[in-house]
């Protein structure tokens, strides 16, 4: 059981004491992040328990074990997955208020890097993805205090939001699912290193040093707590809720574990082919004495001595090709169950490939559909949230609520393409054939919000080209008597 979580006690010359579930999420996430990269050290590292990625077999020699790590690789897997998630989820479009004034310029550059609001929370969600949650802080341009608003607006000052790594919330308190009192891990512009204590009425900054003769990081001095009109804690959570679809700490936690077995069972099937190889020589009726440099082991030769007093001969001893196929069926196992585990199977809209039909593929979808609602939902929260605060704390109307997606339907390109040809065959009405149109365009191409525009332009275009070909004598001629 975990002990209590007591606020924090800032002393001079004194680390702050973390968050007591840190320690154990900092090791999960590093290990989530560990798999979502995917890199050539992979094998190395440690999973969420703290247990090699890849184990020494109880029977293993150690000289063995340390080359299969070396020569071990990892697949990427959950990389891809995570991403196709994610892009699925922002390709419908978010619904955004207008915008004006100061949600303008948060709108193009919310950050202060000059990073858009839409790729901002983007982002977010893909970190949420892996880190199983995201943080992000509402905070200003410009660490100074000025005595009026005229002030700020002369020196540019402005809300903006800050990206923060779940790693430096060292300590948190919650309330009915809100953030309400936090520590977080800051650097300034020279690298320094700082603590911004945050509560729903407060701001604090306690400066840091590395402690004398160690590296742990301890209070070096404390400033006085101010107050803000955010109307609550500016530190705000993204974590997608995923107890209708697995209750997963993070979409991607079940990949990694699916990856690392399978990094495991690769390995043993690189090393078994690799004995496989090479064909073991036998010489029958003699000692190794009697042959000189001879050792043990694939590509080698096994001496066996004479003891029935039969002629010397030689013989070839193979590994059992049955062992590698069994590890391949292990292996093509592990596949399938990662993919299961992401609710992805064949037909699925974030695997490439023809869908299934009827109910199989409604089934398969329907957990796809829910990971990306439960997505959608915790990032128009976040953004709401966050938005709200800014527009409190730096005095702005708030411009009303950003409305992400609720649904999500098979982007299979094939079977609305296949639909709309059957309309046109149909004859239906041009209002439905336009809306399956335009259906396609969001489904297969992602369209920017200025080639919406463009796109009905050209529609809008080809139908009068239409409505007047079809009044041209030329073309379509009168239906009565040459004449009339």
């Amino acid at each position: 059981m975990h002990a209590p979580c007591v606020p924090p006690v800032f002393a001079i010359n004194k680390p702050i004491e973390p968050h007591p579930l840190l320690g154990e999420q900092s090791q999960t996430r590093d290990f989530w992040r560990r798999s979502d990269k995917a890199k050539w050290d992979y094998a190395t590292g440690v999973d969420a328990a703290g247990q090699p990625i890849l184990p020494k077999h109880e029977r293993e020699p150690s000289d063995r074990h340390s080359r299969r790590r070396a020569q071990a690789i990892v697949r990427r897997y959950m990389r891809p997955i995570l991403d196709r998630y994610n892009d699925f989820v922002y390709r419908g479009q978010v619904m955004r208020p207008d915008a004006a004034g100061a949600y303008a310029m948060l709108r193009e550059d919310c950050d202060g890097a000059g990073t858009d609001l839409a790729v901002f929370w983007r982002k977010q969600s893909r970190k949420a993805a892996t880190d199983g949650l995201a943080y992000v802080l509402v905070d200003a341009n410009d660490p100074n205090t000025y005595t009026t608003a005229a002030q700020e607006n002369a020196a540019g000052k402005r809300g903006i939001l800050r990206a923060i790594d779940a790693d430096d919330v060292i300590w948190w308190r919650d309330w009915q699912g809100e953030v309400v009192e936090a520590v977080v891990l800051c650097s300034d512009k020279s690298g320094d290193r700082f603590a911004w204590y945050v509560t729903e009425t407060t701001t604090q900054r306690i400066a840091l040093k590395v402690q004398k003769g160690g590296t742990t990081l301890v209070v070096a001095s404390i400033d006085e707590a101010k107050p803000h009109t955010y109307g609550g804690c500016p530190l705000v959570r993204l974590q997608p809720d995923f107890s209708e679809c697995g209750g997963d700490d993070s979409q991607g936690a079940p990949l990694a574990e699916g990856q690392k077995r399978i990094c495991n069972i690769d390995s043993w099937l690189f090393e078994e082919l690799q004995g496989s190889t090479f064909t073991t020589t036998v010489l029958l009726g003699v000692s190794a004495d009697q042959v000189k440099d001879v050792a043990v082991g694939p590509g080698q030769a096994l001496c066996l001595p004479n003891s029935g007093g039969s002629n010397p001969s030689v013989g070839r001893i193979g590994a059992d090709t049955t062992q590698a196929e069994s590890i391949r069926k292990s292996l093509e196992m592990e596949v399938r169950e990662l993919y299961r585990a992401a609710g992805l199977s064949s037909g699925n809209p974030t695997e490439v490939g023809q869908p299934e039909s009827g109910v199989a593929k409604a089934f398969s979808f329907n957990e796809v559909e829910a990971k990306c609602a439960a997505i959608a939902d915790a990032a128009e929260k976040a953004e709401n949230r966050a938005t709200m605060l800014l527009s409190k704390g730096f005095a702005f109307s708030y411009p009303g609520d950003a409305d992400y997606p609720d649904q999500f339907e098979s982007p299979d390109l094939a079977d609305e393409l296949s639909s709309l040809i059957q309309m046109q065959t149909a004859d239906l009405p041009a209002v439905l054939l336009d809306s399956q149109v335009k259906r396609i365009a969001d489904v297969g191409f992602q369209l920017t919000g200025p080639e919406k525009a463009e796109l009905d332009k050209q529609m809008a275009d080809q139908k009068k080209q239409a409505e007047a070909a079809k009044a041209s004598p030329f073309i379509t001629p009168p239906s009565g008597p040459p004449g009339t």
